[in-house]
Order: C-alpha cells, then sequence, then structure tokens
C-alpha cells in the first residue's frame, strides 16, 4: 500500500543512496527544485521499493520516481498536453530509456 503525505518527509531513514545522503535528502532536494520551478501542488509517495513525488501546476506536471536509496530512477514531464518520460540507471544519472508519452495517464 502506497501512503501518500503532503510535505511530510521523514529525513531520517535508514538507508543511504550511492552518494552518502539520506533518501529524505534527496526528496526535500527535489521539492525544493520543484517549488523554485513553479509548481503548486506538490505529493509524496513512497513504498517498500521507492519514493514518488508529484507535482503539477497551471499547465506541467511532473513525476519522479526514486530509488529506495534515493538516486532518480525515473521521471515523466507534462507540459501543455505533450510529454517525455526518462528512465535511469541506478546511479540515477545514466539515462536507460527515453520515451513520448500523453498526458492522459498522467497521476
Amino acid at each position: 500500500m502506497i501512503q501518500e503525505r503532503v510535505f511530510a518527509i521523514a529525513t531520517d531513514a535508514p538507508r543511504s543512496s550511492p552518494r552518502g545522503s539520506r533518501p529524505g535528502d534527496a526528496v526535500s532536494r527535489q521539492l525544493g527544485a520543484l517549488i523554485a520551478e513553479g509548481y503548486e501542488d506538490v505529493a509524496v509517495k513512497w513504498s517498500a521499493t521507492g519514493i514518488a513525488i508529484e507535482a503539477r501546476c497551471a499547465d506541467s506536471f511532473i513525476r519522479r520516481v526514486l530509488w529506495g536509496g534515493g538516486a532518480l530512477r525515473s521521471e515523466v514531464t507534462i507540459c501543455n498536453g505533450q510529454g517525455v518520460k526518462r528512465s535511469f540507471d541506478e546511479d540515477g544519472m545514466t539515462l536507460v530509456s527515453e520515451e513520448i508519452v500523453d498526458d492522459s495517464d498522467d497521476r
């Protein structure tokens, strides 16, 4: 079962990311970046395997899924009905795949 919290982030998670920071630190950085980009409706969801951050503004939607350790697993960005989904390697930086998506499956 996925639990949802808005702006409630556990920063004392026991597992560390490959870079040595806690998953909560990665979530805090992602939230800060999304808010700075103008996203207003932000939600954080987590399960045993990862963390998902979803954010919306007037014409955009973004979903970033992090590995349990905090590295980026995938990202879906939709702006004005056009979108792209990117998947990354476990290091969170190496792009594995990229595909065009439509806005019908955003949430």
